[in-house]
């Protein structure tokens, strides 16, 4: 279609349309809407919202501490109290700036959101969760769009750090106005964020949904032969477990089932492997990152 065209041609795309290649998100529709808007409250409204209610907190504590001081002062100094208080408050005027931007802002664990999405739309946020770490590590390059120079533009690489830190949400599946209403420790890039087209995974990520998938049974055996090989210990007998859960859900009974949540309560209930929910949810998935950077690949080119 166009979008693969354009994949072709161009080296930049906008974030928006990379959320439609790596996460099947129709690039033409509202991202409120195509999340919901329990997700959307998480990824957007949430931290939002907590940067206003900690400015508020921040802003009290530095008016009440002023006037704690201020009361202090006026009473030992007696009669010179009056030029104290106002000289304390002079004091407080200047940090105070420094103590508002200070703020902590709250977002979302994985598991949470996971928890939170139904259906289809759990798999766009798995898809999701691993776009916003492959920004962070560095394998996938956003930029800047500064400005429009002839066809080319003026392009400024992104700090990968941006991603990872309060408010990295915002940056990926966020408005430009967005940006302007969460307060952050620095200032967030305000230029279009557009994705290296180049830097894009082309092929279906190695992981464990993969083995849970994969129609052929014995790649299953070869890739868990090729990894207990090289580990010992802690490390193996971890894997060990890890390699029980994605047996379990290629259970046919277990894979019969129509939901992945569905799924993932049978393992938890009847197969007794000793992996918590939540890193069961990981493994169905495929976004258990301990797993994945030890997984080998025999055989697979």
């Amino acid at each position: 279609m166009l979008l693969t065209q354009r994949l072709e041609k161009t080296r930049y795309i906008p974030i928006r349309e990379a959320l439609e290649v790596v996460a099947g998100v129709n690039a033409e529709q509202p991202l409120r809407e195509a999340f919901g808007i329990g997700i959307w409250e998480l990824l957007i409204d949430r931290p939002r919202n907590a940067a206003r209610y900690t400015l508020l907190a921040n802003t009290m504590a530095v008016v009440g501490a002023g006037a704690f001081l201020g009361l202090i002062t006026f009473v030992a100094l007696g009669g010179h109290g009056l030029k104290a208080l106002m000289g304390t408050i002079g004091v407080v005027a200047l940090i105070a700036p420094a103590i508002i931007r200070h703020t902590i802002h709250y977002e979302p664990g994985d598991m949470e959101l996971l928890d939170t999405a139904m259906g289809v739309q759990a798999d766009q946020i798995a898809e999701l969760l691993r776009f916003r770490r492959d920004i962070v590590n560095g394998r996938i390059d956003a930029y800047e769009r500064l400005a429009v120079d002839g066809p080319a533009g003026v392009w400024k690489k992104i700090d990968p750090s941006f991603f990872a830190a309060d408010n990295g949400w915002v940056l990926i599946v966020g408005e430009r106005e967005d940006r302007n209403l969460v307060r952050s420790r620095r200032a967030l890039p305000q230029g279009q964020i557009w994705i290296d087209a180049s830097t894009l995974p082309t092929h279906r990520k190695r992981n464990s949904r993969m083995l849970i998938e994969a129609v052929d049974s014995s790649l299953l055996q070869r890739v868990k032969a090729a990894t207990l090989s090289r580990y010992s210990g802690a490390t193996r007998r971890r894997l060990e477990l890890q390699f029980l859960a994605i047996e379990a859900f290629r259970d046919p009974e277990i894979a019969a089932l129509t939901s992945k949540q569905e799924q993932i309560r049978a393992v938890l209930d009847h197969k007794n492997i000793g992996i918590s929910e939540s890193g069961l949810k990981q493994i169905r998935y495929g976004i258990y990152t301990m797993l994945e950077n030890r997984l080998q690949w025999p055989e697979i080119k």
